[in-house]
């Protein structure tokens, strides 16, 4: 039995979830739901599934199980929590497996968790239950600062590029790596490519891997609120010039309402702690962009400051987790109480 949320927190960092590889982590997610008595169960993806209480109303708590790779390892220094995923997205989702139990006999709100997988790939886990639920409040649990809300993402269009030139003398030809990358470099001319701001179009290319003869690439372009994904499509499959294109995912950008009974919850639990609500509109993407077709008050809430993601120095800072889970138990505390239509705030 964990002593505390900080212990559970420990754990849940100390045991690895590569994309991919989430099983040990959804395996011990289940068991200890289960000691709790809380009813839980794992998807046919591998999303960990529990929900408590009862009531018309429906609250959604999701974060991810997966991480990046690296070794990071867990350790306590300086007040701070240390480990891959501490920041993205495990202080999110130990605080909300942590606090369901205390929700058990809830008879205002039922309280569903969902441990999704793969979001640092293609987000199968959030795709696989869109369909599933229709809450009425949804927390994805995303690093924001214990005083922070994120209300919007960029989207993400990822597309594989590949390109095979047949053997000749290489004064006849151009190499494919060149082909490739002036084939990049029509895409970088026409959407821009300004530097990452929340309303600017840009494109990652980590690695073009090629030769004289044959090269590929996987290309993100992060795209703003409203950009038009479809004339995008027709400007690449349009200037191909022999480059194989391959679609993999289109995810739009979000930026949801403030106005709301879960906003305004969180600006008032975060004002108990002495914080000063700061409203956040982030460069990346996350599964919170899907999460926004349940077209209810949606929001991105965690401890933990995001330039920490992915990064050697991962680490979460033990009195923010704290903080963080204080102010999510008050916020659902609030739901509790409000005697609110769902389709008000829809």
């Amino acid at each position: 039995m964990f002593l505390n949320e900080i212990e559970f927190l420990q754990r849940v960092v100390k045991i690895p979830s590569v994309t991919g590889n989430e099983s040990l982590l959804a395996n011990f997610l289940v068991d200890q739901f289960r000691n709790w008595g809380i009813e839980s169960s794992i998807d046919d993806v591998g999303n960990v599934i529990a929900s408590v209480g009862s009531g018309e109303r429906v609250l959604i708590l999701t974060s991810h199980m997966d991480t990046v790779p690296g070794n990071v390892p867990v350790r306590v220094g300086n007040g701070n929590l240390y480990g891959r995923g501490s920041v993205d997205a495990k202080s999110g989702l130990a605080a909300f497996a942590y606090l369901l139990r205390e929700f058990i006999n809830s008879e205002n709100l039922k309280i569903i968790f969902i441990g999704v997988v793969d979001e640092e790939g293609e987000s199968r886990g959030a795709r696989n239950v869109l369909n599933r639920f229709q809450p009425d409040f949804v927390i994805n649990g995303e690093p924001s600062g214990w005083n922070g809300i994120t209300i919007g993402y960029r989207g993400c269009i990822k597309f594989d590029c590949s390109i095979h030139v047949e053997e000749r003398h290489s004064s006849s030809q151009k190499s494919a790596f060149l082909i490739l990358n002036e084939f990049v470099n029509r895409i970088r001319n026409y959407i821009g490519n300004d530097e990452p701001s929340f309303s600017s179009t840009n494109i990652e290319v980590p690695n073009i891997c090629g030769n004289a003869h044959q090269a590929t690439i996987r290309m993100m372009t992060r795209i703003p609120v409203g950009f038009d994904i479809g004339r995008f499509r027709e400007f690449v499959n349009g200037n191909r010039e022999g480059v194989d294109v391959q679609w993999i995912v289109d995810t739009p950008g979000v930026l949801l309402g403030k106005n709301n009974i879960l906003v305004r919850g969180l600006i008032s639990a975060i004002r108990e702690e002495g914080g000063n609500p700061i409203f956040k509109k982030k460069t990346g993407t996350s599964d919170m962009n899907l999460f926004s077709r349940w077209r209810c008050p949606v929001v991105s809430y965690a401890a933990g400051d995001s330039k920490l993601d992915h990064t050697p120095n991962e680490h979460i800072n033990i009195e923010e987790f704290r903080r963080s889970v204080r102010v999510l138990r008050n916020t659902i505390l609030g739901l509790e109480r409000k005697n609110i239509s769902p389709e008000s705030e829809r």
